[in-house]
């Protein structure tokens, strides 16, 4: 089980600018390389900054667990970014089925 119990003053002190970098790097690389292929940090870090602010919970297991099918792993973290990035900024991203 993944804990999602962050500190939420490490995603506050997160710059926008910083958050989206790595976020859109790892998505380049899971692009390129496959969910399989990603660092286990990237990914892990990613999972750090979704509990931090506060994202689902069932998407970082999803994410976090290998046994799931790459296209599912790979639409869990695209819905994990959405929810890290809508945290930080205040546009208030919409998420689509």
């Amino acid at each position: 089980m993944i804990s999602t119990a962050a500190n939420t003053n490490q995603l506050e002190a997160t710059d926008l600018a910083d958050a989206f970098a790595e976020i859109e790097a790892l998505a380049w690389q899971i692009d390129r390389d496959g969910v399989e292929g990603a660092p286990i940090e990237a990914i892990d870090h990613v999972l750090l900054m979704a509990g931090a602010a506060k994202g689902s919970p069932v998407l970082a297991e999803v994410l976090a667990d290998p046994t799931e099918p790459p296209a599912v792993r790979e639409r869990a973290f695209g819905l994990l970014a959405m929810q890290i990035i809508s945290s930080l900024d205040d546009s208030h991203l919409t998420l689509a089925a």
